[in-house]
């Protein structure tokens, strides 16, 4: 069995429940805890194998990209096309907001009515006025 370490990524061997006595800790074959579950471990393996190989490392990726972000100070319009705008894109998002002129427009496009919305308060909550952000259908863009 493991616990999660402060990287998601690596795991910490478990300890056995403090405060018990020794006769009141099972153990199964070989020493194993009694939970223990190989199918369980091989599938556990199996999403920590898929999660880091599609984990991002934001600061690195903004990092080395710092020279692109340095240089948006002349950018008056955003234009975000077909971007969801999620969570795991919210950094680069919010250094774009800090390095654009802060008259900056942002045009956003959007397939529905819902994702209007969201967009609109994902921008918001990254600090930008309301009376700055449009959001249109895309077919408007063309």
């Amino acid at each position: 069995m493991y616990l999660w370490s402060k990287d998601p990524f690596i795991e910490k061997e478990s300890e056995p429940q403090q405060g018990l006595l020794k006769e009141e800790i099972k153990w199964g074959i070989d020493g194993r805890n009694n939970s223990y579950d190989h199918s369980f471990e091989l599938g556990k393996q199996e999403l920590y194998r898929h999660y880091r190989q599609s984990f991002k490392d934001t600061n690195s990726i903004l990092n080395k990209n710092r020279s692109f972000f340095d240089n948006l100070f002349h950018v008056t319009e955003v234009l975000v096309l077909g971007h969801s705008l999620s969570e795991v894109d919210e950094p680069y998002f919010e250094e774009i907001k800090k390095r654009v002129n802060p008259d900056c427009l942002w045009s956003v496009s959007a397939y529905g009515e819902s994702e209007k919305i969201s967009h609109k308060n994902t921008l918001i909550n990254l600090g930008i006025e309301e009376k700055k952000i449009t959001i249109r259908n895309i077919e408007s863009f063309k």
